[in-house]
């Protein structure tokens, strides 16, 4: 019995019975007619999943901010692999897994020879090799010349972004941009730090709130390197480049480019929750900047401030009644009720 290629089979819904292949570069299903897979579900949203592969883990789903969610095996699934006879529910439709393998590309399908065989004389005596031996020739050419490039790429491939020594002399940049917008304001939050200038901006149109990003403050060498070697390991690089949600009524964007040594790698994140690695690095990136520019509060929604303010308040008040017992409580209440 040939072993199974297509990945999925949908067990129940409208298009019950259809079966999937996924190709290698990924697919992305929903009942929009610019999915990969149109699926013929209206209970589904018109982007809901992507399934992609992991070099040596197999095939994974992904859910894309869907309404209804995705279920793997009965479980709300975010990322995850998958094993064969693993069910995914989307909408009303349920599939199952009956492959992981990532199919290998037919290099040839696309110039397969003619039937027969042709031979042509030449000019000067003999034969030209047939339709399809010219075809078996060139094709152990490419193969050859494939090796080769492997070989070549293995020599001079650079180490790992986390085996990669961090020095005074490695290249740091970062180009970040946070809004939070909707129907009532709109909060703008830009980086930069470049040729070891760090600036930010910040516009808040509800509060009328604006930091000028055209003030540039010089980063220290030990600084910078103590950064890259925390960005380093955050795992920001193995992230993808865009996560989008779909939500209509608001935009949340983050935007984050950093480029450390010779590799640069950009993040874009609308309207969806933020891996962990971005979160780790995104706050690692805003607690420099805000530490280095003094710029902590105004970082901040006004939401955010006020629940702050009113943590720190009762702090401060608590701490005051305190002050009888221990004398450090007195300095305390005095700091908590000054940042209040």
């Amino acid at each position: 019995m040939a072993p199974e290629s297509n990945h999925l089979i949908v067990e129940k819904g409208p298009d019950s019975g259809r079966k999937i292949l996924i190709p290698a570069g990924g697919a992305r299903a929903g009942r929009s007619s610019n999915n990969d897979i149109v699926l013929n579900d209206p209970a589904m949203s018109r982007f809901h999943c992507r399934f992609f592969f992991k070099p040596g883990a197999g095939l994974w789903a992904e859910d894309l901010g869907s309404a209804n969610q995705t279920l793997l095996n009965d479980h709300p699934l975010s990322a995850s692999a998958l094993q064969v006879g693993d069910r995914l529910l989307m909408g009303d439709t349920l599939l199952q897994v009956l492959n992981v393998e990532e199919p290998m590309p037919d290099l040839f399908s696309a110039a397969a020879p003619p039937s027969g065989s042709i031979a042509f004389r030449r000019r000067g005596g003999g034969e030209r090799p047939a339709g399809r031996q010219r075809l078996a020739l060139w094709g152990g050419g490419l193969l050859l010349v494939a090796a080769g490039l492997i070989v070549v790429s293995g020599i001079f491939r650079s180490a790992p972004l986390s085996e990669t020594p961090v020095t005074n002399h490695t290249r740091l940049e970062i180009a970040y941009e946070k809004v939070q917008a909707n129907s009532n304001n709109i909060f703008r939050y830009q980086m930069r730090l470049s040729d070891n200038e760090l600036s930010i901006q910040i516009d808040d149109l509800q509060t009328r709130r604006h930091v000028l990003g055209n003030q540039r403050k010089r980063v220290e060498a030990e600084l910078l390197q103590s950064l890259a070697a925390a960005l380093r390991h955050t795992g920001f690089y193995e992230l993808k480049e865009e996560y989008l949600g779909l939500a209509s009524d608001v935009w949340d964007l983050w935007d984050l480019t950093i480029t450390l040594g010779q590799q640069t790698h950009r993040v874009k994140i609308l309207n969806t929750l933020e891996p962990e690695a971005f979160r780790i690095t995104r706050e690692t990136i805003e607690e420099f900047g805000q530490n280095e520019l003094g710029l902590a509060a105004l970082a901040l929604a006004p939401e955010k401030l006020l629940n702050l303010a009113r943590d720190a308040v009762l702090l401060g008040r608590n701490l005051y009644d305190q002050r009888n017992i221990k004398h450090e409580d007195l300095a305390m209440a005095i700091r908590a009720l000054r940042e209040a």
